[in-house]
């Protein structure tokens, strides 16, 4: 295999050949060199031609992640598919990074909203505990240091 890929990509010195045409827009291997990564790049820069990222970052369309912003859009097919199923679940949140809500932590706002199902159902405890505090990051709560501000309230347990 690694013959055959030298062959075709003479100029391509990557680490893993392997991943090359392998159906994700791999970074290191999205140059001329390696054939835009064995046409995994060059082809999602033609499936969708009006979307509005820079050139190396459809490397982050399809790979597997939901990104947020402008990966998140008709233009970018919602991240090359990978949004959908985030979409579907909370079709009203909009994060810069979707992949945060479940993933098993509590973050603040916009997470820690209706819409993004209080941040996937991370912070379900937190809001059960601290019904009436609002701070931006939950997990610096209860976390053995006093951060002051919003977070040294009654609503918030005084840190």
């Amino acid at each position: 295999l690694n013959a055959q890929l030298n062959g075709q990509y003479p100029g391509c010195t990557v680490e893993f050949p392997t991943r090359i045409g392998n159906g994700y827009c791999n970074d290191d291997y999205n140059t001329t060199e390696c054939g835009f990564d064995g046409s995994d790049c060059l082809d999602l820069s033609l499936m969708y031609p009006d979307c509005d990222v820079d050139e190396r970052d459809f490397v982050y369309i399809r790979n597997g992640e939901c990104h947020g912003g402008k990966f998140n859009t008709e233009e970018c097919g919602f991240d090359g598919g990978d949004c959908l199923d985030f979409n579907a679940k909370y079709p009203d949140c909009v994060v810069e990074s979707p992949s945060l809500v479940g993933d098993g932590w509590c973050y603040g706002l916009p997470y820690n909203t209706e819409e993004c199902g209080y941040d996937g159902g991370d912070c379900l405890d937190f809001n059960a505990q601290y019904p009436d505090c609002v701070v931006e990051s939950p997990l610096a709560l209860n976390n053995g240091y006093c951060d002051g501000g919003q977070y040294n309230t009654v609503e918030c347990g005084f840190d």
